[in-house]
């Protein structure tokens, strides 16, 4: 029974903890710094039309941010990073 009641606990703080710290608590790819390095590495590229597409799959990496929608987020900066490593 004590096992129980502890598990319940536990969970009911995790889910206060989520929901006090709002959507995108876990940003993983989509942290500013680490999109802000993927734009520098965007407007340094050699290769412009990669750059170009790194610059627009950021630009939907930010709104799918701005709609709390984190894995569509993860998902546009994983393409622009695979569009600044094709060669």
């Amino acid at each position: 029974m004590k096992k129980i009641f502890a598990i319940a606990a536990i969970a009911a703080a995790l889910a206060l903890l989520t929901s006090a710290c709002g959507p995108g608590f876990y940003d993983g790819d989509c942290l500013p710094s680490k999109m802000a390095e993927l734009s520098v590495k965007a407007d340094v590229a050699l290769d412009e039309k990669a750059g170009a597409a790194a610059k627009d799959h950021l630009k939907m990496a930010r709104e799918s941010k701005a709609k709390n929608d984190v894995p569509g987020c993860e998902a546009h900066v994983k393409q622009a990073r695979e569009a600044l490593q094709k060669k």
